[in-house]
């Protein structure tokens, strides 16, 4: 049964991210600092705060794996300016990327304050499998943390969700 869950872990982890991807959520992993320019474009073209939020957000994420101080940087600028305008969406954003970048950096207490912020915020924005990218989060944190078992009730939780969310939308 010890060998058992961490297959079982390692199983749901890669069956998660298979249907994610398909259904196409971008935050399984998807940092690409080339994207940043188009981003940062669009942030000084927009007026609009909820947008700027976002796209702050989007940035900070993307810039985990590229520059850790900018990411930082950009993650608290969209954090604070999501709390200004109580946007709940882009809070949970600005809580995804920080999240990220706190976990890279092995801040996993930070990491999982963050990713249980975006949790709640996710599931109070409503929609089916919007809380999906957030478990899986959480599952890939108790995993690093050891918690075979946590990460698996997890996986298995965002897996359904992402069910939920192809189901549907495919009777839309």
């Amino acid at each position: 049964m010890m060998i058992l869950v961490p297959l079982l872990c390692l199983s749901m982890r890669a069956l998660f991210c298979s249907v994610v991807l398909g259904l196409g959520f971008q935050t399984v992993n998807g940092q690409e600092s080339s994207l940043v320019p188009g981003l940062l474009r669009e942030y000084r073209s927009t007026t609009a705060d909820t947008a700027r939020s976002r796209l702050l957000s989007q940035i900070s994420f993307n810039l985990i794996n590229a520059d850790l101080d900018s990411a930082k940087l950009t993650g608290e600028q969209a954090l604070a300016l999501a709390a200004r305008i109580n946007d709940p969406k882009a809070l949970c954003d600005a809580h995804h990327s920080l999240g990220w970048l706190a976990a890279t950096q092995g801040d996993l207490d930070s990491a999982e304050v963050h990713m249980q912020k975006a949790l709640t915020l996710s599931r109070r924005t409503g929609g089916s499998g919007n809380s999906a990218p957030a478990l899986g989060n959480l599952g890939w944190l108790a995993e690093k943390r050891g918690d075979d078992v946590g990460a698996l009730k997890y996986f298995i939780e965002a897996l359904g969700e992402a069910e939920a969310a192809q189901d549907s939308s495919s009777m839309a």
